[in-house]
């Protein structure tokens, strides 16, 4: 049956636009039950490959941005690591609520436990540091001042 009247015509719009948007909450709600599956599998697939090197499989594992509280035990694991600690913002990454590892947003530079296996956990870093901060800030595309002094640095500390 047609809508006849401007009324029905409008009500007609109306349930199309809402079945529209129920549609598209679905489709975001789907993608975002699968990319974090996605993240599941890879700690998984990380901590299985790691299992021998000292990574439990079921160890607790979380990713939080660095908190003001959490200063002090990241100055600790720069210094362990004898690398600067990256500029905040900073994704911290605690196994079994102990920071091992912490990733820099802007620069992608990390810091980790070296006494620990830590490869997975900044891998894992790097993953949600992309989903977060996907592109480098407006204007450096990854050439900027900042780049290339830490990029010098790396080169000075292989050097010597």
């Amino acid at each position: 049956m047609l809508p006849t009247t401007f009324s029905e015509l409008v009500a007609a719009e109306h349930q199309r636009t809402l079945r529209e948007q129920a549609a598209a909450t679905r489709r975001s709600r789907a993608a975002a039950r699968a990319q974090e599956g996605v993240l599941q599998g890879l700690l998984g697939r990380l901590t299985r490959r790691h299992a021998g090197a000292g990574a439990s499989s079921h160890a607790s594992v979380t990713i939080h941005l660095a908190r003001p509280g959490d200063l002090p035990l990241l100055r600790r694991l720069a210094e362990l690591d004898s690398r600067p600690l990256p500029e905040a913002p900073l994704l911290v990454g605690e196994v079994e609520g102990i920071p091992r590892a912490a990733l820099g947003l802007r620069s992608r530079a990390s810091v980790a436990n070296p006494f620990e296996p830590s490869a997975w956990l900044v891998s894992l870093l790097e993953v949600r540091a992309s989903q977060l901060w996907p592109e480098p800030p407006a204007g450096d595309g990854g050439t900027g001042l900042a780049t290339r002094t830490a990029a010098r640095r790396r080169e000075l500390r292989v050097a010597s």
